[in-house]
């Protein structure tokens, strides 16, 4: 179990938005992320840490329920949300071997690069957002903020 954070999710002219998250900020917890997790339950979600930026992309191997991603940079703003879909093994990949369905969610991350450098990242479920009024392109400045837990 990774430590929990409340986070604030706060944007102007709306009510601020508390999230449950797991924090991974260790390499292995990064690495493990939501895999192999069917669901993630409404109002909760993992916090990525990092301590420099990053240009790359996440992917979905292993990850069974759709996420939206959202790159905050070194401040809690929004650099860019981005849907992401699971990536299931297909019917013709079999069981014996990993290397196409691994190569298949690789190439699927090619489009969930965001659109500028980032220094954390927080995955909600799919559509969570929205269902906060948060939702659709993020035409409003959004902040994300936290305090990190301790051991």
């Amino acid at each position: 179990m990774l430590p929990l954070a409340n986070l604030t999710i706060s944007s102007r002219g709306q009510n601020d938005i508390t999230v449950q998250v797991e924090v991974a900020d260790e390499a292995s917890e990064r690495s493990q992320g939501l895999m192999c997790r069917d669901s993630i339950p409404s109002g909760t979600g993992m916090l990525f840490t990092y301590d420099t930026d990053r240009s790359s992309g996440f992917w979905m191997f292993n990850t069974y329920a759709p996420i939206d991603i959202l790159y905050l940079d070194q401040s809690g703003h929004v650099v860019d949300n981005i849907y992401m879909s699971p990536c299931t093994r297909g019917l013709s990949e079999g069981s014996d071997t990993d290397d196409g369905w691994k190569t298949r969610c690789a190439t699927e991350a090619n489009a969930y690069i965001p659109s500028g450098a980032w220094r954390n990242t927080l995955e909600l479920p799919a559509g969570w957002l929205e269902t906060q009024g948060l939702g659709g392109p993020l035409d409003q400045e959004i902040t994300v903020s936290w305090s990190t837990p301790g051991p």
